[in-house]
């Protein structure tokens, strides 16, 4: 049963993927997820105590996408302080992207931030301040952002065996980032003659793999706003 001023979240990649071991709605059950946020691959302090080597580890689910929420609805109270809690829940709402009826959407600051400030929510607001901020964006008297986004490129190929040339079906692509080979996205499979297909922000990545009984040759791909790169990548049996 869905609470009014419960906000309850799903976990998805950097890209916006859906991770599988999310939560997710569940209209049968009443089961609600309100919104989602990347969750994966989150770098978090750790105890020195239960890791001698690091004082960071890479943690991924629902409580690392949690607190990307948290923090915009408290800067989103932050702006509009008489803004109830059912109200900030449809703000966080109505301002994702990506809708999708398993995770309702995934969270889009800038977009709940201009939501928070709009007509509708400023008729509320008593003595409202207005953030400045150069990693959201700066806000005009009028309530907007001025935020430059930059589009997705695609990222298009095909998977196949050094020898023979044949495809590699249900192989999982492993995006990093580069420099520093960071996990950034994983899960994406090829279809059943190897090809695959997907977005990716504007950016340097290394593209790798994991296939059954192969050994994958990591290569590295420079994605571009609104354009499609083709990278092919290759794999040798038995490595």
């Amino acid at each position: 049963m869905a609470v009014s001023n419960l906000v309850t979240v799903g976990n998805v990649l950097n890209s916006g993927r859906k991770v599988d071991s999310s939560n997710m709605n569940n209209p049968q059950g009443g089961y609600e997820v309100t919104l989602a946020a990347p969750g994966e691959n989150a770098v978090w302090g750790w105890d020195r105590k239960s890791n001698s080597n690091s004082i960071t580890r890479s943690l991924g689910g629902t409580s690392m996408a949690t607190p990307h929420v948290t923090a915009a609805a408290a800067i989103i109270r932050s702006l509009n302080p008489e803004l109830s809690a059912e109200m900030i829940k449809e703000i966080l709402r109505s301002g994702s992207k990506i809708p999708s009826e398993d995770i309702g959407g995934v969270l889009d600051i800038p977009a709940a931030l201009n939501e928070a400030l709009s007509a509708e929510c400023m008729d509320v607001c008593i003595n409202c301040t207005v953030l400045i901020s150069e990693d959201i964006g700066e806000y005009d008297v009028d309530g907007t952002v001025n935020i430059e986004t930059e589009e997705s490129g695609i990222v298009e190929g095909r998977l196949y065996n050094l020898i023979t040339n044949a495809g590699i079906a249900s192989a999982e692509i492993i995006v990093r980032t580069m420099p520093d080979e960071k996990i950034f996205e994983r899960g994406i499979r090829t279809d059943s003659l190897g090809y695959y297909r997907f977005e990716l922000p504007p950016g340097q990545y290394q593209l790798d793999g994991l296939a059954a009984g192969y050994g994958v040759i990591p290569h590295v791909v420079d994605v571009y706003s609104g354009q499609t790169t083709k990278r092919d990548l290759r794999a040798r049996k038995g490595i």
